[in-house]
């Protein structure tokens, strides 16, 4: 759905890929079926006024939501709850670097599911990191070179008393 003025229509998606099937969670799904069962009940209070295009956000008659009324819905719902005010895409950008970050997600799939043609976009476009992570993996490193170390000093300590007794049998 896009909207330019005031004037709401249809449009396909920017590429081919675009159109595609996503797997969606299981929790999703029975949110949705709440959803219409609720949307069920409107459709049959209003008849023939009721919107048959059957979209999933609409108005309380089945007309589809303006992008902009959303938004302005979301703005609303962020400001009562104290919470970052972020735009659609931000959200799409803060899903696909917690898919990657913190749930490692392999690169390809989250490439898939964004519809981009190669996973580089996805790497350089939609991963952002936060104090937090870069901490996350300072702490990893530390504790790799830590044990790299370690095995270092008791190798060494392995050579250092097997050459004393070589140089002493040698002379």
């Amino acid at each position: 759905m896009e909207q330019s003025e005031k004037v709401l229509h249809v449009a396909p998606p920017k590429t081919a890929r675009g159109e595609r099937t996503l797997l969606m969670p299981d929790a999703l799904m029975e949110a949705l079926k709440v959803h219409e069962a609720l949307y069920d009940g409107l459709r049959r209070r209003h008849g023939k006024e009721w919107n048959p295009e059957a979209y999933v956000l609409s108005t309380g008659r089945g007309a589809p939501l303006k992008p902009s009324n959303l938004s302005s819905a979301r703005t609303d719902f962020c400001e009562r709850k104290d919470l970052e005010r972020l735009r659609f895409h931000d959200l799409r950008h803060s899903v696909v670097t917690d898919m990657l970050m913190r749930q490692h997600v392999d690169v390809k799939i989250v490439s898939e599911f964004l519809g981009h043609a190669n996973p580089a976009i996805t790497l350089s476009l939609y991963v952002h990191t936060d104090e937090k992570m870069r901490k996350r993996a300072a702490m990893r490193q530390n504790r790799r070179v830590t044990a790299a170390v370690a095995i270092a000093e008791q190798n060494s300590q392995v050579i250092r008393k097997n050459v004393i007794p070589l140089r002493r049998a040698v002379g």
